[in-house]
């Protein structure tokens, strides 16, 4: 579950139904419905064909955006913001975008997940198509066309800026990027809960520095800012401001979108960039007894804000009412921007209700969500909305006019029969019985399932990596209260309130032994608890239902570790890279472990196949450098960390090792140059501010030499690891040696 993507809630009076309202300047006449198009099209210019329902766009006599901005906004519903008719001042920047382009009023998410949504907002494929049906251990093929990858063809540059973990590049949508900036802190934490976020601010500081140094040529970029999701915690002044701490995160990410349209227009390219505002799914603030999302597809996790704005390219004041989807933004955009788009797409082109046709077929938008039936054993949900109606299909089934009942209250399944089987029907066309449905998950192949056995690992050979027979699974709607627990004892978990979580969760498992979420949040409490034995089991009967999990493998290796049992760590190690050879955290640590038994041309090894998959990482970049200078390999290891500089010149850990390397070569100089930048940049480096009063010695200036020790024996008053103890020795030995050097 997540932060690498679960967080929000409420509903507005719907509007009289209707395909498009426009909100026209007050001197704009008013048209009859037929007239009215008659005229759009002469003005536009626009020639249309129809096809699958929507009329296709052939010709639009615009000239159209150079640039793309498209910012996601995650756990976001729709009903929460101003424009959308909340009744706070939740959006005032959204709010004159969709004054001067486009807000669609009934926009849904494909999936109430991070991951799966953003999945198809990049695809314009439903997740069955794209295969990436969860957060976590699903990712995205690098064979499915991507609106980066079309656009990077072109000639566009393609940057994204990601808020969390359940983004991370590992997860498959990096490939079409040449700049993914996913670089957040407590990476490790992250592995074990996914909750590890960068705030939005942050994220959009190096999103505005790339736009201003990449505004003289076409552009995509990506900003997405995760605040919205829980735990809500808004900065000032948001926090005060609004009695809702989610309202306050979405006034926050507001204010960033104000930022990037401001730099849009200090940059001169407003009018030449389509700027789209899209939440990847909603939030459940306590409806149908849901406290966040994942598990239901109600309205309130599935509709989402989306807008559109493009001055002097897509018409202004429009608000287009029919239902549409996130997986429609793909051959939207491409359309806008006049591009061919792949020859297969669930989605369509909203460009011709944008322009007012109505479409001449009722529409149905699929959405889903496996994450019961993946994690928990309890029944899949899937759903449509087509018109007024939303069916989901369950196994007490459920049907819903949302156009009277916005809340989805009323259960009108056994009083319309004649609509119930016409949904079925639609869900069923759009998923036919039997098709091919995709799980981008990894699979154990005979090579894998090999190399697992030969590791012990015998159970694995069972798991496809496809989805498991439905059977008689328990209903979702009976088990929210029961889920509900378990994610209050995540909650404990992450404020280390390990005594009240652990009881709850063996109660759980005690009464679903198979719960996979359960099990793997049971074994992180154990792991927080330093319980390391009870750690490992735990995370073994995780194995046992979920085989072809690499990560639970690699926090085996971590409880291994810190119970002393490293041959087991190494391992393990293997046994996640025998699943996922892409999996760059298990290359780290195995390399870790082998420099530690002295095989450093091996630990090498591992570190550059982790920078194949990931070039880029600095700090895998730092590891190796690190190994190499062990390794006593100093050109190496120089040349390693001279790499990383080119890349952030800020680095810190880079310029103390070649402070490090400097004074073993005899250069002190050097040394204590690159160990005072090395302090510039970060003050509490101790290795740096240690090593930097080891070249001062060297150089007789003693005088300098203890004022650098006497810092550090203050920075290191109240040592937190043995790390830290070891310097803090070393500190207190050099100072008491320092008066004999003096005389000498």
């Amino acid at each position: 579950m997540g932060k690498r993507e679960a967080r929000k809630k409420r509903q507005k009076k719907p509007r009289a139904p209707a395909h498009l309202s426009v909100s026209p300047p007050k001197h704009r006449k008013r048209y009859s419905a037929v007239g009215g198009a008659i005229l759009l099209m002469v003005i536009t210019g626009a020639w249309y064909v129809h096809r699958a329902g929507y009329p296709t766009l052939l010709r639009l006599r615009m000239t159209p955006p150079e640039n793309l901005l498209l910012i996601t906004l995650d756990t976001t519903r729709a009903d929460h913001l101003s424009c959308y008719g909340y009744s706070q001042q939740t959006t005032p920047n959204i709010d004159r975008l969709a004054e001067t382009g486009v807000l669609f009023e009934q926009a849904h998410s494909t999936a109430p997940l991070t991951l799966p949504a953003h999945s198809t907002i990049l695809t314009g494929l439903y997740p069955f198509n794209h295969g990436v049906r969860n957060n976590g251990d699903f990712y995205l093929p690098p064979d499915i066309p991507t609106l980066a990858g079309i656009l990077r063809k072109r000639g566009y540059g393609t940057a994204a800026f990601i808020s969390s973990f359940i983004l991370d590049s590992r997860y498959g949508l990096a490939h079409d990027f040449d700049l993914y900036e996913d670089h957040l802190e407590k990476k490790e934490q992250a592995l074990q809960d996914f909750e590890v976020e960068r705030k939005g601010s942050d994220t959009t500081h190096l999103a505005l520095s790339w736009l201003s140094s990449h505004a003289a040529k076409p552009f995509f970029l990506w900003l997405h800012l995760y605040d919205p999701h829980e735990s809500y915690d808004p900065p000032e002044p948001f926090r005060s401001r609004f009695a809702s701490l989610y309202d306050g995160e979405i006034a926050f990410a507001d204010s960033l979108v104000g930022d990037m349209i401001a730099r849009l227009d200090e940059l001169g390219i407003r009018r030449k960039t389509l700027i789209v505002i899209v939440g990847d799914h909603g939030e459940s603030l306590g409806e149908h007894h849901e406290e966040s999302h994942s598990v239901f597809i109600y309205t309130a996790t599935m509709r989402v804000p989306l807008v559109l704005n493009a001055p002097g390219a897509i018409p202004a004041g429009v608000r287009a009412a029919a239902p549409v989807s996130i997986a429609d933004i793909f051959s939207t955009v491409v359309d806008i921007l006049k591009l061919t788009p792949p020859s297969t797409q669930d989605g369509r082109s909203l460009v011709p209700l944008i322009a007012g046709s109505t479409p001449s077929t009722e529409r149905s938008i699929y959405f889903e969500s496996l994450f019961p039936k993946l994690y928990l054993h309890w029944a899949p949900l899937r759903g449509i909305r087509s018109g007024p109606w939303t069916y989901i299909e369950a196994p007490r089934a459920e049907l819903y006019r949302v156009d009277s009942d916005p809340g989805e209250t009323v259960n009108l399944l056994a009083s319309n029969p004649d609509v119930v089987s016409r949904m079925r029907q639609r869900l069923t066309s759009i998923v036919p019985a039997g098709a091919p449905d995709r799980y981008s998950r990894q699979a154990l192949d005979d090579e894998t399932v090999s190399k697992l056995a030969e590791l012990g690992y015998i159970a694995a050979a069972a798991y496809s990596g496809a989805e498991v027979a439905s059977g008689n699974l328990p209903d979702p709607k009976d088990k929210i209260d029961f889920f509900n627990t378990l994610r209050d004892a995540q909650k404990e978990i992450r404020l280390d309130q390990f005594d009240r979580a652990i009881p709850t969760l063996e109660q759980v498992i005690a009464r679903e032994p198979d719960n996979a979420v359960a099990l793997l949040f049971l074994a992180n409490g154990y792991l927080g608890q330093k319980d390391y034995p009870r750690a490992i089991e735990t995370y073994r009967r995780y194995l046992s239902v979920m085989p072809a999990s690499a990560y639970a493998h690699h926090w085996i290796a971590i409880a291994s570790v810190r119970n002393g049992d490293r041959e087991t760590a190494l391992r393990e190690e293997n046994a996640a890279l025998a699943i996922d050879s892409r999996y760059v955290d298990s290359y780290v640590m195995k390399a870790g472990l082998l420099a530690s038994d002295g095989q450093y041309p091996q630990a090498a090894q591992a570190l550059q196949e982790a920078l194949v998959i990931d070039p880029d990482n600095t700090g895998i970049m730092n590891d190796l450098g690190a190994i190499y200078l062990e390794w006593k390999q100093l050109p190496e290891a120089a040349g390693i960390f001279a790499n990383i500089l080119k890349i952030d010149s800020n680095y810190a850990p880079a310029w103390t090792s070649l402070g490090i390397i400097a004074a073993a070569q005899n250069d002190n100089d050097t040394a204590v140059g690159n160990l005072r930048k090395a302090l510039t940049i970060s003050p509490m480096l101790r290795e740096a501010r240690f090593n930097l009063a080891k070249a001062l010695i060297s150089l007789k200036r003693y005088d300098e030499a203890r004022r650098e020790l006497t810092i550090l024996l203050s920075q290191t008053e109240k040592p937190a690891d043995d790390r830290v103890a070891a310097i803090r020795q070393a500190t207190v030995e050099a100072l008491e040696t320092l008066p004999r050097l003096q005389k000498q």
